[in-house]
């Protein structure tokens, strides 16, 4: 299990921090009330849920979200489960994904700080579903993998995984990577940066922790995939 030195936060939360602080003063489509409305349409997010999270809940779940931001897919899913927990690596993230679940009348979600590295605050093999959208588009490679791993710790056998990834063969991923070789090769880091993979290697991550997939589309965007998975073993 990856760990962090206590009360030293990972460049991750530092990042995401800074993003939610300065989130009321960016650019942003007109409509979007909290963060996380920005990335990507309404019509993208209703599809990703209704297609892609929404058919593997149930009323006796528990379910944990990775990096639920602003809420947006938190409180589409509570509604629908016995138990959701959001872990957010980053404080100010998780006070407005708090706040949003309050302000929803949610009894049974609520929030916990990660460390953006693992799953430590969750028992093994106690969790039906674990869902990410938005998230491991940002997310490098080596900590893709570190996740996948305490996602197959924490879930059930059979139990659900659904996340969405950043795909360097897509024209929309390979442009957005060109733009990022100019604007990051000083070794700065931005909250917007990707971490870019492909399906492929997605697919090698799955199989050699004991996954089968049992959804794919490479059809939400021009940019990114959405992995269905079950823990076979």
């Amino acid at each position: 299990m990856a760990t962090t030195e206590p009360g030293k936060p990972t460049s991750y939360e530092r990042l995401w921090d800074d993003y939610a602080r300065h989130w009321p003063r960016m650019d942003k489509p007109g409509g979007a009330r909290h963060v996380g409305d920005e990335w990507g349409s309404a019509r993208e997010a209703e599809r990703m849920f209704e297609e892609f999270l929404k058919p593997w809940l149930g009323p006796r779940m528990r379910v944990v979200e990775i990096g639920p931001g602003g809420g947006k897919y938190t409180v589409k899913a509570a509604p629908l489960v016995k138990e959701l927990v959001a872990i957010d690596a980053s404080s100010e993230m998780v006070g407005l994904t708090r706040r949003r679940i309050e302000q929803a009348g949610l009894k049974n979600a609520w929030c916990l700080k990660g460390n953006g590295l693992d799953l430590c605050d969750v028992e093994d093999e106690t969790v039906d579903v674990v869902f990410s959208f938005d998230v491991f588009v940002h997310i490098a490679p080596l900590d893709v993998y570190g996740y996948l791993r305490e996602i197959r710790r924490v879930l059930k056998q059979g139990g659900i995984g659904s996340l969405t990834l950043a795909s360097i063969l897509s024209e929309g991923g390979f442009q957005r990577f060109l733009m990022e070789v100019e604007r990051f090769r000083d070794g700065r880091r931005g909250a917007e940066q990707f971490g870019y993979i492909t399906p492929t290697i997605a697919a090698k991550f799955l199989f050699s922790l004991g996954f089968s997939i049992v959804g794919y589309s490479d059809e939400i965007n021009n940019r990114d995939f959405v992995l269905v998975f079950r823990k076979e073993r």
